[in-house]
């Protein structure tokens, strides 16, 4: 429930803004709001616009039935009978069964499609993730690092089958036989110092429209954590009544939201208006490019 208001309320800022936030979450909190809040991801989709892809490195293990499962519920789990723990390496199955079954909850609770994957970064497969509906592959950044390619990337391509993570100059290689598509932006966390994000964001955005090529797609995102989003003296950030749904929001939480507002009035909104940027998902992305490579 925490989570969920922490993303309500900054999916509310940017819709404000003409924008729209994109969740990628594991199972565990899809499976959460389905049990204890049920109409929640379809309220943000209707509500602000939000949507959502698929997200994981693993799958960390394989539980009692045979379904590959998420690290939050490994971890929970690790001493129950039958679950075992999963390769979750370069050619592992059960990562696109776990990103199938995820795609399908994600769809089913939220009645949105999602056709975009974040993760599995060592994963040399790429046309089994397109297999179960992957359209899209998101935000690459080193799981065991935090940290994203070393280069500037506007423009999206179809990677060769190899692991992004260990061999990133053979992954930016084109291939056509490859059927998804890789969107570039900022993968790694813009920063976990929310006070920053006003000069992080400008040259970041600079740099992009400078480097923009006018003959192709140009594509930029950035990504935060909701582990971002926390109290500074470990008094509650937001804490929401489990019967009412009413959240109380601290002054820490307010302080974030503000910086984010303030960014976006500062240097997106002026970029938009002069139409050096332009909102949309990453699933129209991997479509746009689509139609340009045609």
């Amino acid at each position: 429930l925490e989570q969920t208001a922490i993303f309500s309320e900054l999916a509310r800022v940017l819709h404000e803004h003409g924008g729209f936030l994109t969740i990628q979450p594991e199972e565990d909190w899809a499976m959460g709001a389905e049990r204890f809040a049920p109409s929640a991801l379809a309220d943000l989709a209707a509500r602000y616009g939000v949507i959502y892809s698929t997200h994981t490195h693993g799958p960390n293990c394989i539980d009692s039935s045979g379904r590959p499962r998420s690290s939050e519920d490994c971890r929970r789990s690790a001493s129950a009978p039958g679950w075992t723990p999963a390769v979750a390496d370069c050619c592992d199955e059960s990562v696109p069964v776990y990103v199938a079954n995820l795609q399908q909850l994600l769809t089913e609770v939220s009645g949105t499609e999602v056709t975009d994957h974040n993760g599995n970064w060592e994963y040399t497969n790429p046309n089994a993730l397109a297999a179960v509906g992957v359209a899209t592959w998101s935000a690459f950044k080193d799981n065991r690092t935090q940290k994203t390619f070393g280069v500037l990337m506007n423009n999206p391509w179809r990677p060769s089958a190899t692991s992004a993570r260990d061999n990133p100059k053979g992954f930016l290689v084109h291939d056509p036989a490859t059927s998804l598509i890789y969107i570039p932006g900022w993968g790694q966390a813009i920063t976990q110092n929310l006070e920053r994000l006003p000069a992080r964001l400008a040259p970041m955005a600079s740099q992009f429209i400078r480097f923009a090529d006018p003959s192709r797609v140009n594509t930029f995102y950035i990504v935060t954590h909701i582990g971002h989003f926390e109290s500074d003296d470990g008094t509650p950030y937001v804490s929401v009544d489990p019967r009412t749904g009413e959240i109380t929001r601290s002054a820490a939480f307010e302080r974030d939201l503000a910086i984010w507002a303030r960014a976006l009035t500062d240097i997106v909104d002026p970029l938009v208006a002069e139409g050096y940027l332009e909102w949309t998902s990453l699933p129209e992305m991997g479509r746009l490019y689509t139609e340009w490579e045609g």
